[in-house]
């Protein structure tokens, strides 16, 4: 009976010990796959950032005069909208008249 109690706890501690070490690898390759994609993402980050500024560099110039030509627009559309009420205005006189 006693045999069988030890034999039992030997059992018991033997499975532990197995499904210990097993979980033990698990989170070793766990690390390993995470330290790798770590690494990965660094790569793809320097790769990304660097490939933005090139594409930045390539149309920078085309940018800042597309901004120019939209800034010009605007205070060319505000003139236009301030002739276009003083000829309303005018109108609208020479109607009352």
């Amino acid at each position: 009976m006693v045999l069988n109690c030890i034999v039992d706890i030997l059992s018991k501690q033997i499975n532990f010990d197995v499904c210990r070490c097993c979980f033990r690898g698990q989170v070793r390759n766990l690390e390993a796959q995470n330290r790798k994609l770590a690494d990965e993402l660094d790569k793809l980050k320097t790769k990304w950032g660097k490939e933005t500024a090139q594409i930045k560099a390539m149309f920078q110039a085309e940018l800042d005069e597309a901004r120019r030509a939209l800034d010009e627009a605007e205070k060319e559309k505000a003139r236009l909208e301030i002739k276009v009420a003083s000829l309303e205005e005018q109108i609208e006189e020479l109607r009352l008249k």
